[in-house]
């Protein structure tokens, strides 16, 4: 396991096959810190919190592409209700025309 740090500035390279640490600064060779535990844990802990992050962010990556692929889906149906409206538009006179028309309808019975 290689653990980079500070830009790549650093590394860690746990050996767990051969029970050996290594430090690396700048890509060389730095230290030799087989043995030490505190390092190894460190290094675990680091590689440990960075594999969750890179899982949580896998689910946000296929939310995120879901939510767009809905709202594709919501904009095309959107676009087909408002080509449905002005199609009705134009066929249908508008509902106040319609009342008026029967207003005036009903009065000229009442005269008569």
């Amino acid at each position: 396991m290689l653990v980079e740090i500070a830009d790549g500035k650093y590394a860690i390279e746990i050996d767990e096959d051969q029970h050996r640490i290594q430090t690396y600064r700048n890509g060389e060779y730095w230290n030799e810190e087989t043995g030490n535990k505190f390092l190894c844990c460190v290094a675990q802990e680091i590689q440990g919190l960075r594999d969750k992050v890179e899982v949580q962010s896998s689910f946000w990556r296929d939310d995120a592409r879901q939510l767009i692929e809905v709202t594709k889906q919501r904009d095309k149906l959107l676009n087909a209700l408002q080509h449905t409206n002005g199609y009705l538009d134009r066929r249908i006179p508008a509902t106040s025309d319609l009342i008026g028309d029967n207003t005036r309808l009903i009065k000229d019975c009442l005269r008569n």
